[in-house]
C-alpha cells in the first residue's frame, strides 16, 4: 500500500461486524478515516502497511487477551494510543490492558457525540 502514512485514520478492532459498520458510518460521516478488522491478528496486518493516529480495540475478542492484544500492537504501533472498547467486561481485564499501555475504556452500547469528542481529542482536533 502507498499510503503509508494518514493523518487522522482510526482502525477499529472488534469481532462483532455491527459495531465494526457503526463505528465506520459514524467515522466517516465525521471526516475521520476508519478501516475496521475483526481481531489483533489483522490488527497486526494493517499496522504493518499503513500508520493510524489512534486504534480502537474491543476488550472482549474470543481466544484473546486484553493485555496481550494490547501488547501485540503497542509492539506494531508504539506511538499510536490504544483506546479500549467494552460492553461490559471485568474491571481486572481492563485494568490488565491499562497497565500494558491502552486507555478508556468507551462503554457499548456508545453514545457516538461522547465516542467522537473522545476520538478527537486523542487525535489532538478536539
Amino acid at each position: 500500500m502507498d499510503n503509508k502514512h494518514a493523518a487522522d485514520a482510526v482502525l477499529a478492532v472488534d469481532d462483532d461486524p455491527s459495531v465494526l459498520r457503526l463505528l465506520g458510518r459514524v467515522f466517516s460521516e465525521h471526516g475521520i478515516a476508519c478501516e475496521t478488522v475483526p481481531d489483533p491478528p489483522a490488527a497486526a496486518r494493517a499496522l504493518a502497511e499503513r500508520s493510524y493516529s489512534l486504534i480502537l480495540l474491543d476488550v472482549m475478542i474470543p481466544g484473546f487477551s486484553a493485555a496481550g492484544n494490547v501488547r501485540l500492537l503497542r509492539e506494531r504501533a508504539p506511538e499510536v494510543p490504544i483506546l479500549l472498547m467494552t460492553g461490559g467486561a471485568d474491571e481486572a481485564v481492563i485494568d490488565a490492558a491499562r497497565a500494558a499501555g491502552a486507555e478508556g475504556p468507551v462503554r457499548k452500547p456508545f453514545d457516538c457525540e461522547r465516542l467522537l469528542g473522545t476520538v478527537r481529542s486523542l487525535l489532538g482536533s478536539a
